[in-house]
């Protein structure tokens, strides 16, 4: 029986008549779109379209450890597609707000099903689910289908023209992520408000870094469930394959330069998994077997930093 990993709950703002949720990481993958009902999908990229043309729409999202049942009333169905995933991190994209929230996936480069619900637009102000004829309301369902991972495609730098060898590589996708385990309660993630009562009772906006500060740490603590120790290095000491940056949910080698500061020359060659960045600085942890399997695959079909 499918058990829920995490859910969120947040609200973000509809224009031109849609909302879009994108990879934390900011970049997209390369790879055909789909459609169905309401919802397009591209590769690290879903555009979900509402009956308002601006307003809010209250956003539910969980994930499963595998293919869900449907919700109960009154949630019908919007469509389905199979989204590929960049980081593992995803976010509500708002230009109304000072950030963006986020929610973890689980692994980067996985393929997940996705179905998307919405609540019909017919109930009155004393409902849950009021028809404001300015809000909507979604529940975006989704589950691991399989390890997308190519290290010939994923890990190739944009400057590289060789063409190696899949057989070669032979990398072999894992099933076993700590992020798709099963945890003792279902994780609900909540956005939080971005104000805090002062001394006088008065509320004030909370400062903008401070959101996202505390955005990070909560993606940090779910990136690593079974809480091993964590290091703090550069993130100019970590390469991560393909040449896509350094964001949560990938990982890397860690490098050995001159210069470099003595934590990380301890580390130097050991592979991490980034779970938090923060002005030049990430926290990692040290990879798991699956995590590790991917970098080292990666070398092997490209060779090793350059750097």
């Amino acid at each position: 029986m499918a058990e829920v990993l995490r859910e969120f709950r947040g609200d973000v703002s509809v224009s031109y008549g849609h909302f879009d949720v994108g990879d934390a990481g900011g970049w997209l993958l390369h790879g055909d779109s789909t459609c169905d009902g309401s919802v397009d999908a591209w590769p690290s990229w879903l555009r979900i379209s509402c009956d308002i043309t601006d307003g809010t729409a209250e956003v539910r999202m969980d994930v499963w450890d595998a293919e869900p049942p449907p919700p109960d009333s009154p949630w019908v169905g919007a469509g389905e597609v199979r989204y590929l995933a960049g980081s593992g991190v995803i976010r509500l994209s708002d230009d109304d707000t000072i950030r963006d929230a986020c929610f973890l996936l689980g692994p980067s480069y996985f393929l997940y099903g996705l179905r998307a619900y919405r609540v019909p637009s017919a109930r009155d102000r004393g409902h849950e689910f009021w028809e404001d004829p300015r809000a909507e309301y979604w529940l975006l369902r989704f589950w691991p289908i399989r390890d997308g991972y190519d290290p010939v495609v994923h890990g190739r730098s944009r400057h590289e023209e060789r063409t190696p060898d899949p057989v070669a590589v032979g990398y072999l996708p894992s099933t076993d992520w700590p992020t798709l385990r099963p945890r003792p309660e279902p994780h609900e993630t909540a956005r939080p408000e971005p104000v805090r009562v002062d001394a006088s009772g008065e509320i004030e906006p909370l400062p903008w870094k401070e959101v996202v500060r505390a955005e990070g740490l909560r993606i940090a603590a779910e990136l690593n469930p079974d809480m091993v120790p964590t290091f703090t290095i550069s993130a100019r000491d970590l390469d991560v394959p393909g040449g896509v940056g350094v964001h949560p949910g990938l990982s890397g080698r860690v490098l050995s330069r001159a210069g470099a500061a003595p934590d990380t020359e301890r580390l130097a060659s050991l592979i991490v998994t980034v779970l938090d960045e923060d002005d030049g600085l990430i926290t990692v942890r040290e990879a798991t077997d699956a995590e590790a399997a991917r970098v080292t695959a990666a070398e092997r079909a490209w060779g090793p930093a350059r750097r």
